[in-house]
Protein backbone atom coordinates (compact mmCIF):
# COMPACT_ATOMS: atom_id res chain seq x y z
CA UNK A 1 0.00 0.00 0.00
CA UNK A 2 1.26 3.66 -0.94
CA UNK A 3 -1.02 5.56 1.23
CA UNK A 4 -1.73 5.01 4.65
CA UNK A 5 -6.08 5.74 4.34
CA UNK A 6 -5.80 3.12 1.67
CA UNK A 7 -4.29 0.60 4.15
CA UNK A 8 -6.35 1.80 6.65
CA UNK A 9 -9.48 1.40 4.50
CA UNK A 10 -8.60 -2.50 3.87
CA UNK A 11 -8.13 -3.60 7.09
CA UNK A 12 -11.48 -1.73 8.12
CA UNK A 13 -13.33 -3.46 5.84
CA UNK A 14 -11.53 -6.81 6.97
CA UNK A 15 -12.21 -6.10 10.61
CA UNK A 16 -16.42 -5.50 10.07
CA UNK A 17 -16.95 -8.65 8.29
CA UNK A 18 -19.57 -10.16 9.90
CA UNK A 19 -18.39 -13.65 11.63
CA UNK A 20 -21.05 -16.32 11.83
CA UNK A 21 -20.53 -19.01 13.96
CA UNK A 22 -22.73 -22.33 14.93
CA UNK A 23 -25.36 -23.27 17.09
CA UNK A 24 -23.22 -25.57 18.86
CA UNK A 25 -20.49 -23.07 19.33
CA UNK A 26 -22.49 -20.53 20.69
CA UNK A 27 -24.10 -23.29 23.19
CA UNK A 28 -20.91 -24.31 23.89
CA UNK A 29 -19.88 -21.00 24.96
CA UNK A 30 -22.99 -19.94 27.15
CA UNK A 31 -22.75 -23.34 28.57
CA UNK A 32 -19.13 -22.47 29.95
CA UNK A 33 -20.36 -19.25 30.59
CA UNK A 34 -23.26 -19.59 32.53
CA UNK A 35 -21.94 -22.44 34.91
CA UNK A 36 -18.64 -21.48 35.73
CA UNK A 37 -17.70 -17.96 37.84
CA UNK A 38 -14.19 -18.51 36.48
CA UNK A 39 -13.64 -21.09 34.46
CA UNK A 40 -10.26 -23.13 34.03
CA UNK A 41 -9.07 -24.09 30.24
CA UNK A 42 -8.24 -27.42 29.38
CA UNK A 43 -4.90 -27.02 27.99
CA UNK A 44 -4.81 -29.76 25.04
CA UNK A 45 -8.57 -29.31 23.67
CA UNK A 46 -9.68 -25.99 24.93
CA UNK A 47 -12.20 -27.10 26.98
CA UNK A 48 -13.68 -25.32 30.01
CA UNK A 49 -13.97 -26.65 33.27
CA UNK A 50 -15.20 -25.41 36.73
CA UNK A 51 -11.64 -25.11 38.70
CA UNK A 52 -8.24 -26.72 38.15
CA UNK A 53 -9.35 -30.17 39.77
CA UNK A 54 -11.82 -30.56 37.33
CA UNK A 55 -9.24 -29.72 34.22
CA UNK A 56 -6.89 -32.50 35.89
CA UNK A 57 -10.07 -35.18 36.30
CA UNK A 58 -10.96 -34.46 32.62
CA UNK A 59 -7.70 -34.43 31.34
CA UNK A 60 -7.24 -38.17 33.11
CA UNK A 61 -10.61 -39.23 31.35
CA UNK A 62 -10.44 -37.89 27.35
CA UNK A 63 -6.20 -37.17 27.12
CA UNK A 64 -4.85 -40.71 28.29
CA UNK A 65 -0.83 -40.66 27.51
Amino acid sequence: FKNRKRKGSFYKEIALVLVESSDAAKLAAKKALSKLSKPVECSICGEFMKNEKGVKLHMSKKHKE
